[in-house]
């Protein structure tokens, strides 16, 4: 490709969002309640219109010409919800297709597993991407939890957000297969600083237990004790809930600096279901962090990270 022609992310993102869809962004932009909530909506065009300055915009605009790229070359641009979502007004619409575009890319060039989008279904459960590894087909569901990050509050735990991704896509997932569910937050404490929102919504918590003594006389010291209440791993009636899911993990942006320059980088975070049907590969997320369950039954991290 010769230094004047476009990368064919650059050409994906200018018929996409083409002049007229980038007016119709720009007016919906001057609507005041847009701004609420740090809409994607109302700053999307000057992303896609930025090439130079700003420097998130410029470090957005790069990222999603990758995940556009991505996206065709494993056939999610054929699917019309995905380019409808892509333009769409509504700001969720928009944060899961291009979730589902960046899991395509991360998935095909961090994971360096084949991957291909799978077709809507008339009828059934649809899911998003397959990707194989050792040939093991792996159904992937790509969910994108929001927090809005305006306002006073800039930390926090946001297991409910994500605990509500995971019910849902339970029931997208067949039984008998190894299905995987690929997380793309936008929180306002990642998951990577701390994990223990992605644990807590899929396996449990640690808490203390107190004893109230009603007669008066000296309780016994605090306990550390650990709740599995997860919403994979609450026990009802002898089992658990959607053992179909073998394994959840957060996929997120980070920026960070090598010398005097700021360069994009990715983190992935991977908590597998102890009780799924049928368990997921840990060969299948590389080198990244993954709490596993190990032939004694205890979990632990595999870069040694304490629970």
């Amino acid at each position: 490709m010769s230094p004047s022609q476009p990368s064919r992310g650059e050409q994906l993102l200018r018929e996409i969002f083409s002049p007229m869809v980038l007016a119709s962004l720009a007016t919906l932009a001057r609507k005041p309640d847009k701004w609420a909530n740090g809409s994607w909506v109302a700053c999307r065009h000057q992303v896609i219109r930025s090439r130079s300055g700003n420097h998130w915009k410029r470090r957005f605009r790069a990222q999603w010409c990758s995940y556009l790229a991505a996206a065709e070359e494993v056939g999610l641009l054929k699917k019309k919800d995905v380019l409808q979502r892509l333009v769409s007004e509504k700001d969720e619409a928009f944060r899961g297709a291009m979730a589902e575009c960046q899991a395509a890319w991360f998935i095909r060039h961090r994971l360096s597993a084949d991957v291909k989008a799978v077709p809507d279904a008339s009828k059934g459960k649809n899911i998003d991407l397959v990707g194989s590894v050792g040939g093991l087909e792996i159904a992937c569901e790509v969910k994108a939890p929001h927090v809005s990050r305006s306002g006073s509050t800039v930390a926090g735990d946001y297991r409910a957000a994500l605990r509500r991704c995971i019910k849902a896509a339970g029931k997208q997932f067949q039984k008998g297969r190894c299905n995987v569910l690929f997380l793309v937050p936008i929180l306002r404490t990642e998951v990577y600083c701390d994990r223990q929102q992605l644990v807590g919504a899929i396996i449990g918590e640690w808490a203390i237990r107190l004893t109230i003594m009603e007669d008066g006389s000296p309780p016994p010291p605090p306990k550390e004790t650990f709740l599995q209440n997860g919403k994979l791993a609450q026990l009802r009636n002898g089992g658990t809930d959607l053992t179909r899911i073998s394994a959840v993990c957060a996929l997120e942006d980070a920026v960070v600096q090598r010398g005097d320059e700021f360069q994009n980088s990715h983190r992935l975070t991977v908590v597998h279901n102890p009780f799924a049907e049928v368990p997921a590969p840990a060969s299948f997320f590389g080198q990244y962090p993954q709490l596993v369950k190990r032939s004694d039954g205890h979990m632990e991290w595999t870069d040694g990270a304490v629970i």
